[in-house]
């Protein structure tokens, strides 16, 4: 009967704490800053990993393994993972910034660039999609990382030699869509064997 007491006495004690703590409020989702990531993040790593790969190609534009050392592997390796997980930042987002507002992004001075504007229309268009070939840059560098990682020259410089394309096929819908490919070069997606 005692603990019927105290647990009796108890309860409405928790119920009052708990009804008098603040809650916070629900926020919206902060939107990732696509521009700064790019800038920051993506576009260097994405230079330094090609850096590393055409400091060791070799005549068939593979990866020379011999022209490879442990540090180079383990440098290629680690860009290649900073590039999966920033394109896996962008693949769970909930929201897309292409700039914050007064931002200029590349080129958008340039006559028929695309503004910070438009390509926030472009995502906002079909963000699923933007998310998806996040995702595949994800898989992509992933695989990358791991081939760098196994000293896997044959398959590291196959995915190197891919990545431009898995890149070139996302900026072609949402950096640059009003921009056509030169006669003769083939799409992206087709270089990837996509639809």
């Amino acid at each position: 009967m005692r603990m019927l007491t105290i647990s009796a006495l108890g309860l409405p004690a928790l119920l009052l704490a708990a009804c008098s703590a603040e809650q916070e409020p629900e926020t919206e989702a902060q939107a990732i800053n696509l521009h700064a990531m790019m800038k920051d993040g993506i576009n260097p790593d994405a230079l330094a990993l090609w850096d590393i790969s055409n400091a060791a190609i070799d005549d068939r534009g593979g990866i020379d393994a011999s022209a490879m050392n442990d540090e180079s592997w383990a440098a290629l390796a680690e860009k290649a993972r900073r590039l999966a997980a920033d394109a896996s930042e962008l693949a769970d987002a909930e929201a897309i910034m292409a700039a914050p507002p007064g931002v200029m992004i590349e080129e958008e001075d340039e006559p028929g660039a695309s503004s910070a504007a438009d390509v926030q229309g472009f995502i906002d268009a079909d963000l699923e999609d933007f998310k998806g070939m996040a995702q595949a840059l994800a898989v992509h560098t992933g695989d990358l990382a791991a081939a760098a990682e196994a000293q896997d020259a044959e398959r590291a410089g196959l995915l190197v030699s891919q990545l431009d394309a898995v890149c070139e096929s996302c900026h072609l819908k949402y950096w640059y869509p009003q921009d056509e490919l030169p006669p003769g070069y083939p799409h992206p997606d087709e270089i990837l064997g996509r639809d």
